[in-house]
């Protein structure tokens, strides 16, 4: 859990990073002109619900080995 909470955490981070930096370059798709920051950005914001998901398993997993 804690290697997946990692791994999510800096997935969004770099992924959110890479958001900013696609809509200061203003890049788009080359057929459609479509921006391409905005999926960019909605990957990090997916990565939030993920590692929130990640943190309850590891408090219940802890939790479960207390007991």
């Amino acid at each position: 859990s804690i290697l997946g909470l990692g791994l999510f955490a800096v997935a969004g981070w770099m992924t959110y990073e890479y958001g900013l930096k696609l809509l200061s370059s203003g890049t788009e798709t080359l057929l459609l002109g479509i921006a391409l920051y905005p999926f960019a950005l909605w990957i990090a914001f997916c990565c939030i619900p993920m590692c929130c998901v990640i943190i309850i398993e590891l408090i219940s997993a802890i939790d479960r080995m207390l007991k």
